[in-house]
């Protein structure tokens, strides 16, 4: 096949024509995102309308019981409108599903492979088999997806898309890092094809030192640190050159390329004042707080208790099952103030409680040695709630039963939630519904610090609260000498005593997470709504969702949500 694009001499009338084209297809490039936002608010209005219309009808025909039997997805007793509603929850499943492991979900390759398809259409439609034309053409369309990258990027709780789509940050990294993607390759077959276009016509040398070559290397390279910086070897194992690279080349890519050609800065200033405005925003939105930070399960853990006003506590209090990112507040001048992730434990009017688990990242290995510093209190920088939490539906009202699964610190998430549900089935005076709180530990320490705080963790009724515990009961790895809270094997005993009478149960070994799933699904019909939270290892939810996802495939009406950040 031939090759299609050509080196053509342009009058000066066909130069102002490719000119317009450029500027015309870079802004139908930087607008093209309110299209899926469009489309996706005019689905929800859809679903409204049919909701309030017709389900409301239905449920007036439809009598629960606790008995009821799932007739199966094929059966007469399923109306057309409720055999179109269970294809659906299988086609949103099959989406939110992983492509394979470790590759990310289905719905980022599927959103990704049409928005490159499209912004391809944008590059080279029209452009008259004209070599330079089609090369400028993409570096334009590329850059004028920055803003949007940059938008994708923001940690703030009011984010556009967070509240449009009504999810936290964490769920929409993927789209960010796919997009990143997306741009960084469109970028370099701009500057593949302007090296070959310098080497054909032998003005390589001529060019070399000119500032537009100049500040497109720069580019070039910069964004290909951070592409290699962002893979999830490095950013997993060496978060602090992730986190450095990512702000500073994040911060000074913008001003380079504004350098570099006239007709993109436009759309280079929109995503430099986009991240001007989110720093800004995060820091009104960040505090600093003296807080006790304490050891906590003989080392293991790290309870950190910050008091904070009724004002500053009433978000955590709407919201449990956020995470705040914490750093400390006054680092020396050779310290990087990064920060990381942890779930809000506790609240109340009186402040927030996190617990921690001692890892290997930057924030938590000071913090641990703060915990077994002779300074009970220190200054700590705080930022959020952030998180899916605030999005979360009433559990008592709008679901039949509850699934709450954690592992490990991953049950400082499950917790609160299942804290929440017991409190709303009291404040509305209603009977509880089925909820059942499994917590796989390693040992009874890990499991001891939920005594410790002022929250009531009780087993209502018609809920259970299963422990099971993975290692040796002497398992320990205490930080030294000083290490005293929930240390021995007395306290760490009576705190478990104390979860016994509460109506908390304790076994030995791994779960059977088939036969746990099944058991709690097999009184649930297909059109009673069933929600499951897992916060864990990726192996655990991995497992977890392939048992779920059984019931799916059944038609069973499952609202799912997983935590994944630790």
């Amino acid at each position: 096949m031939p090759w299609p694009f050509h080196f053509i001499a342009l009058s000066d009338a066909q130069v102002a024509s490719t000119r317009r084209a450029l500027d015309r297809y870079g802004l139908a490039s930087n607008i093209s995102p309110l299209a899926p936002v469009i489309a996706y608010l005019a689905c929800r209005a859809g679903a409204w309308l049919y909701y309030e219309r017709f389900s409301r009808k239905a449920k007036t025909d439809i009598k629960y019981t606790a008995l009821s039997v799932y007739p199966g997805p094929n059966s007469a007793k399923l109306t057309t409108s409720l055999k179109g509603a269970v294809f659906l929850r299988k086609f949103k499943w099959w989406l939110a599903s992983d492509v394979l492991l470790g590759w990310g979900k289905r719905s980022v390759w599927v959103a990704s492979l049409l928005w490159t398809t499209w912004l391809l259409f944008l590059s080279l439609n029209s452009t008259q088999a004209d070599y330079k034309h089609v090369t400028k053409r993409i570096a334009i369309v590329a850059v004028a997806q920055m803003p949007l990258q940059y938008i994708a990027s923001m940690r703030w709780r009011y984010s556009p898309l967070a509240l449009l789509f009504e999810v936290s940050h964490q769920e929409i990294v993927p789209y960010h890092r796919a997009l990143g993607r997306i741009i960084y390759t469109l970028c370099m077959v701009h500057a593949a094809l302007y090296l070959n276009l310098f080497i054909q016509q032998h003005i390589l040398v001529d060019v070399m030192f000119s500032r537009a070559v100049i500040t497109g290397v720069i580019s070039a390279v910069s964004m290909s640190i951070l592409v290699v910086t962002s893979t999830s070897v490095v950013r997993i194992r060496y978060y602090r050159i992730f986190y450095l690279v990512h702000f500073v080349i994040g911060s000074a890519l913008p001003l380079v390329l504004i350098m570099h050609a006239s007709h993109l800065r436009i759309y280079v200033i929109e995503s430099f004042l986009i991240l001007m405005i989110d720093m800004a925003l995060r820091k009104f939105a960040s505090f600093s707080q003296p807080a006790a930070i304490n050891p906590a399960a003989n080392g293991r853990l790290v309870r950190i208790t910050m008091p904070l006003s009724e004002i500053q506590s009433d978000p955590f209090r709407k919201a449990p099952g956020s995470h705040v990112y914490l750093s400390l507040a006054t680092p020396s001048k050779l310290q990087v103030p990064f920060s990381s992730p942890f779930s809000v434990q506790a609240a109340n009017v009186d402040g927030i409680t996190l617990m921690l688990r001692t890892r290997k990242g930057p924030v938590i290995q000071n913090l641990k040695t703060l915990a077994i510093s002779e300074h009970s209190m220190h200054e700590l920088k705080l930022e959020g709630p952030y998180g899916s939490a605030r999005h979360f539906p009433n559990f008592a009202t709008d679901f039949s039963r509850s699934l709450l699964i954690a592992g490990g610190i991953g049950a400082t998430f499950i917790l609160p939630v299942y804290q929440s549900i017991q409190r709303e089935f009291e404040e509305q005076n209603m009977p509880p519904r089925p909820t059942k709180f499994i917590w796989v530990a390693k040992t009874e320490a890990d499991v001891a610090w939920a005594t410790s705080s002022r929250e009531d963790y009780s087993a209502e009724d018609g809920s259970s609260i299963d422990v099971f515990l993975t290692g040796r009961e002497r398992e320990s790895r205490p930080m030294n000498e000083h290490v005293a809270e929930e240390g021995t094997e007395l306290q760490v005993q009576q705190r478990k005593d104390y979860l016994e009478k509460s109506g908390w149960s304790f076994a030995s070994g791994r779960p059977d997470l088939r036969q746990c799933v099944d058991d709690f699904f097999h009184h649930a019909s297909e059109t009673e709504p069933v929600a499951v939270l897992v916060c864990g290892p990726r192996g655990l939810v991995r497992d977890l969702r392939s048992e779920v996802g059984r019931w799916v495939d059944r038609g069973q009406n499952i609202w799912w949500h997983e935590e994944h950040f630790g």
